[in-house]
């Protein structure tokens, strides 16, 4: 193992973004499971700094030759699967607030056609426009 000031500075940058990453998680601010992810990803970058040897094997395995190559390669695999979470995260998200607006305009057309509205005759609503949420 050769120590060298970059392995040393990934290393400390690694172990502050496990720290920080654990400050969140005990504020709420993100939760377990992408907490969990994060930190084996950097424990992996700080391993990988301070014992290159390891990357080797895994390279070998994976029957390549170029250490940069390797650690690009499963870099760029690692950003797919994160984008695909997120993306797939973020369509979710627009299901769940399509199905809101659609139930709250379902609620909003069942207040106004109650029979209470209709025996007063009036919909309880002024002259003023429709305030929008």
């Amino acid at each position: 193992m050769k120590l060298t000031v970059m392995t040393i500075i990934i290393a400390a940058l690694s172990c502050l973004q496990i720290i920080r990453i654990i400050s969140k998680t005990r504020r709420d601010a993100i939760g377990i499971r992408p907490a969990l992810i994060w930190i084996l990803m950097w424990i992996a970058i700080g391993l990988g700094s301070l014992f290159p040897s390891a990357v080797d094997y895994f390279m070998q395995a994976a029957q390549m030759r170029d250490r940069m190559f390797f650690i690009l390669l499963l870099s760029v695999l690692i950003l797919f699967a994160l984008v695909f979470n997120l993306a797939s995260g973020h369509e979710k998200l627009q299901r769940d607030v399509s199905k809101l607006i659609q139930e709250v305009a379902i609620l909003r057309y069942n207040m106004s056609e109650s029979p209470q509205n209709k025996a007063a005759g009036k919909n309880d609503q002024k002259d003023e426009p429709e305030k929008k949420m």
